[in-house]
């Protein structure tokens, strides 16, 4: 069977808990390659197994090196691609068949100015537990899976985390209708995971002044969306049971994390000057 012609990057860092999986859904593609942030458990040898290029993220020979500004590495990663049209996934995703499939008659059409997304499931306990069938975020198309580098699509610039592509006026979306497949970790690595995230945005934020005007109207939004995902996961919880949804702790890193994001906010651009 001929590979897909296509290239996928893949971040990763101590990534031997998912990166099978991940790798073993991506075989049909061409050009498979990992940044690797000096890992010190598996992740490289298991990359080795799979005869992929293995490129450190950093000119440094110190061991388990975080990423502090995810957009930048994204676009290394971009510029490492052999092929015009490129897959987005992390090494705690993987696609289904299906999506496979979908996607390798999605790049033979050739039809630069169309950006291809997928519905994200999360499945528990690193990809080993039960998948989520409802919960606060579905449906989640948020990712853009699959889009050509001639097409304009870019990283915004100046996100150091929760890096997203920017789509031009001129590119359509295709909606595949087979997902990928989104792994949770336990409950206190998902949690330090966040936590880490949000010093990362609370750094980038206290590199912009704003008005305490603006500065107020930003903690409010941030506020009203830590509500917002708490009543609507509620809601969610008490319809469709624990059976069926995200267990409801996981929950609290996501309020956390928008409350403490308003609370940067107020500290610094309301209260130094009202007070």
């Amino acid at each position: 069977m001929q590979k897909i012609p296509c290239s996928v990057s893949i971040l990763t860092l101590n990534s031997e808990k998912t990166l099978r999986r991940a790798l073993q859904s991506l075989k049909d593609f061409e050009d498979v390659f990992i940044l690797d942030g000096n890992s010190t458990d598996k992740t490289r040898e298991i990359a080795n197994s799979f005869g992929i290029r293995i490129v450190p993220q950093f000119e440094s020979q110190e061991k388990n090196i975080k990423i502090n500004d995810f957009t930048a590495m994204r676009e290394k990663a971009l510029s490492l691609c052999k092929y015009d049209w490129v897959l987005n996934i992390d090494s705690d995703e993987w696609l289904s068949p299906g999506l496979v499939s979908e996607i390798a008659e999605f790049i033979k059409k050739d039809e630069p100015k169309k950006a291809g997304f997928a519905q994200e499931i999360i499945v528990l306990d690193n990809g080993e537990g039960r998948k989520i069938e409802q919960a606060f975020s579905y449906p989640q198309y948020t990712k853009v899976r699959i889009f050509n580098k001639k097409s304009g699509i870019h990283f915004k610039k100046g996100k150091m985390v929760h890096e997203r592509l920017f789509l031009p006026a001129d590119v359509t979306r295709h909606y595949f209708t087979s997902p990928a497949y989104f792994s949770w970790p336990t409950y206190q690595e998902f949690f330090r995971k966040m936590k880490y995230y949000l010093a990362l945005e609370i750094g980038q934020q206290k590199k912009v002044n704003f008005s305490p005007m603006t500065a107020l109207k930003f903690a409010l939004m941030d506020t009203a969306q830590g509500i917002y995902i708490f009543l609507k996961e509620l809601r969610i919880q008490i319809i469709y049971g624990p059976k069926k949804t995200i267990p409801f702790k996981f929950i609290w890193p996501f309020v956390y994390y928008h409350f403490m994001l308003a609370w940067n906010f107020l500290k610094k651009n309301v209260f130094q000057h009202w007070i």
